[in-house]
């Protein structure tokens, strides 16, 4: 009896009108990828022209501030040659005002030093971020006119026709919208 009723609600539903899906309302009549490529973004943003010259500009700052540093500590070494020369004629209070003002001097130095530090990194940073969005430019207009309908990143891929790999014209188109990239820092 149950297998009765069951074929005959299954019968019911094939008899039922049925919505009519239109094949006119699909909204990717024609997807299908017919040309792909694949980039290696790391190696493009790692041997872009840009990161060289951001990174030999980044090399100059931090020269500049190592320079800076070696004067300042310099003069913080003499500093505290001087306080301990002149200990034994200072009081112990005078002595602990002088050391606690000298322990401020050396935190303010190494303060200065860390904020520019990390100004640094971060001007290097926001530098390999923009030079990502300009990649991600490039590769588009590349895949535009290359008519490639989707691209991957090659270190996803396990295995693909060298052919299909465009990462050295994107490193080449890269370097020559960006061959005049400058580091900016706030380091000043």
């Amino acid at each position: 009896m149950k297998q009765l009723a069951y074929c005959l609600v299954l019968l019911a539903s094939l008899l039922l009108p049925q919505p009519l899906f239109a094949q006119d309302t699909d909204p990717y009549p024609e997807f299908q990828i017919k040309r792909i490529g694949f980039v290696d973004l790391n190696a493009v943003l790692r041997d872009a022209q840009a990161t060289e010259t951001v990174r030999n500009l980044l090399d100059e700052k931090r020269a500049e501030f190592e320079e800076e540093f070696t004067k300042k500590e310099a003069e913080l070494l003499e500093l505290e040659r001087a306080l301990q020369a002149e200990r034994s004629d200072m009081s112990e209070q005078e002595f602990a005002d002088a050391v606690r003002e000298f322990q401020q001097n050396v935190s303010i130095v190494q303060r200065d030093i860390q904020t520019k530090r990390q100004a640094l990194d971060k001007a290097f940073q926001d530098s390999q971020d923009s030079l990502k969005t300009i990649a991600i430019e490039v590769i588009k207009d590349y895949s535009g006119e290359a008519l490639i309908d989707a691209i991957f990143d090659r270190n996803s891929a396990i295995i693909f026709r060298q052919e299909l790999d465009i990462t050295a014209p994107v490193l080449e188109r890269l370097n020559e919208r960006t061959k005049n990239a400058r580091l900016i820092s706030n380091t000043e």
